[in-house]
């Protein structure tokens, strides 16, 4: 008995064990089966909040206009609201289209050159005050196109004129052109915070308390002086909650911060230095680093012009290793690709060509330079015309305006200002003598410049540049002491490579001694020795950002916006005609007037390096390869897409139904 309840107790523990260890594997089992079961009854929802913190160096301004740049565009974006807002509508090619929504105006035009604006109600400043149509006049006119902060960039704009008519507001372009609608991106100012505009005030009492029209707000603090936080919190298309902007100061210094913390609160910032803890992401640019040739430079004629560029070109092509820059072999099918050069005898060609100056109107002709016509007609305001003239005899030029003005004036020169008394504003026509008789055609360069006059305000509406080498004069050739190139450029990262690119090629080709290089930190400064001619070559870029046609510059002889000075009304047209249709004759036309007069060389885009915590990047992972990521854009793309934050919502009804989990099992 005792020996069968012993058997009975030991059966009871055996039994009890393998139950244990039944119930144990039935649960390590389970546990991912109800895990999955849980985590399909659930979901994952996005909260706002959060801080992204985008590391900087230089700097940059939140107030419009004060800066240009992308980065500095963003940050205006988030206080301040434009006309007109634009989506970039990407696809599957290389172009993208931009779209454009009203924001603050309803923007109407039948023709890209005449625009009315009328502004959409209900819209209000930060302080409470109506956005108004005075507020988008203020901006367009006092700021804009009057320039009454003194920006040197905002005079691109003086050509425009800005009018009111009733509840609207007229503007009217130089030129027809779709790029045109791009002046109402431009974000618009409170008139009432902003009564007499001076950039004192505006860069000091404004900027401390700024009104603005978007969501954002400046977060006060004073922590740290290197430091500028965005409150986004109000901000209904992100789910970031705070912008931070940190000065680093320099790589090095980021660097230190790293080794010292072991990391950074910085989530991005660029630079072709990527730490631990980083990803590297290229962008692509819209800015075409490009070597402007000043052609009305007496030591760059036409064939000096050819033979540096091709040289250049040539190397460029075939030497470019550098990553900053992505090499351009073709350009919307070779347009603008110039001959190449080996360089042979470069030395004694460069020698010979600023030694020995020949005044010749072969030269003249070769740079491009059309005969003076009889009739010339003038479209828009702030034109460029250069022509020739083989003699001194009496011509009357017939002049034709597309605008009507009180009155015309001529000036020669320096001189005084002549009132053609041949003015008819209702045909918008008048004639102009010039002869050496009547002295205002001299031998060498003349430039007659010509104003419009309309309620008082004196309007430049073309500049005409005539050539005239007397026979005493042509062909004739005189010894001079060699003066040195000029090379003139902004000391930045891709420029800085662009020059000691070229001073090894000099080097290499002995040809160093004719060449001086001046590069200026100060950007206010490369702009003055661009006004003021203090350059023969000069390093910079075509900017083509928002897909603006690049050769809109061709249009004026402003050296800041054209360090060439070369215009030509008949290659843009062509430009426009090839853009249209890709007509092969064309597009011969084009190469043929361009290689004749070679005023630049587009060496490549150029490219800016992204880094972006590992962090940062897996939370943006799913967006990043379906969006090519841009230097003007990848703010705006991070802004809508990034979430910092994000909970777990549990339908609980729907876990606790059995249905639910039947379901879910038999599948």
């Amino acid at each position: 008995m005792f020996f069968f309840e012993n058997n009975k107790i030991s059966l009871f523990r055996v039994l009890r064990y393998l139950f244990f260890v039944t119930l144990i594997i039935w649960i390590l089992v389970s546990i991912p089966v109800f895990y999955t079961y849980i985590r399909s009854s659930s979901q994952e929802v996005v909260n706002k909040g959060g801080t992204f913190v985008e590391g900087i160096f230089g700097t940059t301004s939140y107030l419009p206009y004060l800066s240009n740049d992308p980065q500095s565009l963003f940050y205006q974006g988030l206080l301040f609201r434009p006309c007109l807002k634009y989506t970039i509508d990407n696809d599957a090619n290389t172009n993208q289209k931009l779209v454009y929504d009203n924001d603050l105006c309803k923007v109407d035009t039948k023709d890209h050159k005449t625009y009315y604006v009328s502004v959409i109600p209900e819209n209000t400043w930060s302080d409470g005050v109506p956005v108004a149509l005075d507020d988008i006049f203020f901006t367009y006119k006092k700021i804009l196109v009057d320039n009454t902060l003194g920006i040197k960039h905002l005079d691109e704009y003086s050509s425009i004129s800005v009018s009111k008519e009733g509840n609207k507001i007229k503007v009217i372009f130089p030129q027809k052109n779709r790029d045109n609608t791009l002046f109402f991106t431009n974000y618009i100012l409170p008139e009432h915070a902003l009564i007499e505009p001076n950039i004192d005030m505006y860069q000091q009492s404004f900027a401390l308390e700024p009104v603005y029209t978007n969501c954002a707000k400046i977060q006060s603090q004073s922590t740290d002086q290197y430091s500028l936080i965005f409150d986004l919190t109000q901000c209904k298309d992100t789910h970031i909650g705070f912008y931070q902007i940190k000065n680093l100061q320099s790589i090095d210094h980021l660097e230190d911060t790293i080794k010292k913390k072991g990391k950074s609160i910085i989530d991005a910032y660029e630079n072709t230095t990527v730490f631990k803890g980083y990803t590297g992401v290229q962008l692509r640019t819209d800015k075409y680093i490009t070597i402007f040739f000043n052609t009305q430079s007496p030591k760059l004629l036409v064939r000096t012009r050819r033979a540096l560029g091709g040289l250049i070109h040539h190397y460029f092509n075939t030497n470019n290793t550098n990553k900053q820059l992505q090499k351009i072999d073709t350009y919307k099918g070779n347009i603008f690709n110039t001959h190449l050069s080996t360089g042979e005898d470069i030395k004694s060609f460069i020698h010979s060509a600023l030694s020995e100056k020949t005044t010749n109107l072969k030269n003249i002709k070769d740079s491009g330079v059309q005969k003076l016509p009889k009739k010339i007609n003038i479209k828009g305001t702030n034109q460029a015309y250069i022509y020739y003239t083989p003699d001194n005899k009496k011509k009357n030029i017939a002049f034709s305006i597309d605008q009507k003005y009180e009155k015309i004036a001529v000036q020669y020169n320096t001189e005084t200002l002549y009132y053609p008394k041949s003015y008819n504003s209702k045909k918008k026509t008048f004639n102009y003598l010039i002869a050496s008789d009547y002295e205002n055609l001299k031998s060498g360069l003349n430039t007659y410049t010509i104003y419009g006059f309309y309620k008082k305000k004196k309007i430049k509406l073309a500049s005409l540049k005539v050539y005239f080498i007397s026979e005493e004069e042509n062909n004739q050739t005189t010894t001079t002491p060699i003066e040195k190139i000029t090379i003139l450029y902004f000391n930045n990262k891709t420029n800085q490579y662009i020059i000691n690119t070229l001073k090894k090629i000099f080097a290499k080709y002995e040809i160093s001694e004719y060449f001086i290089f001046e590069g200026f930190d100060d950007e206010h400064k490369v702009q003055g020795a661009l006004s003021n001619g203090e350059y023969d070559i000069f390093v910079g870029a075509i900017d083509a950002s928002l897909k603006k046609h690049f050769y809109n510059f061709l249009g004026t002889d402003k050296a800041i916006l054209n360090p060439s000075k070369y215009t030509n009304p008949k290659l843009i047209s062509l430009l426009e005609q090839y853009q249209e249709n890709n007509n092969p004759s064309i597009l011969k036309e084009i190469n043929t007037i361009y290689s004749n007069i070679s005023p630049f060389i587009i060496l490549g885009t150029e490219k800016e390096n992204l880094a972006i915590t590992k962090q940062t990047e897996n939370k943006i992972i799913n967006f990043i390869p379906k969006i090519n990521l841009h230097e003007y854009n990848r703010r705006k793309v991070i802004y809508n897409n990034l979430a910092l934050t994000k909970n777990i919502y549990f339908d609980t009804e729907g876990l606790l139904s059995f249905k639910n989990f039947y379901y879910y099992i038999t599948q």
